[in-house]
């Protein structure tokens, strides 16, 4: 998923496989890579930023069965998507 606003580009992605944990947050100001610290500048609600966001999926582990996997996955997805329409960036797919 993609999220913009202004000069703001979000980019998350959360999956998981039998034995992996994958997420990937990239921010971008102003065409030039960023981190949590400048994303923050630009929210208004600076505190609430997901944990998944900041986290390190390193120590994740895997869910045992495929629909809990995909559920987790569906849930930290939606919870993201939600937190940044709330900042009023607009969600890209």
């Amino acid at each position: 998923m993609t999220f913009t606003k202004d000069n703001v580009i979000v980019i998350f992605d959360y999956s998981e496989s039998c034995k992996n944990v994958y997420k990937t947050f990239k921010v971008y100001i102003n065409d030039k890579k960023s981190n949590v610290v400048g994303l923050r500048k630009y929210l208004t609600n600076k505190e609430r930023l997901p944990d998944i966001c900041t986290k390190n999926t390193y120590f994740f582990h895997s869910l045992s069965s495929a629909n809990q996997r995909r559920n987790r996955e569906k849930n930290i997805k939606s919870e993201v998507c939600r937190y940044f329409e709330s900042e009023n960036f607009v969600v890209t797919e």
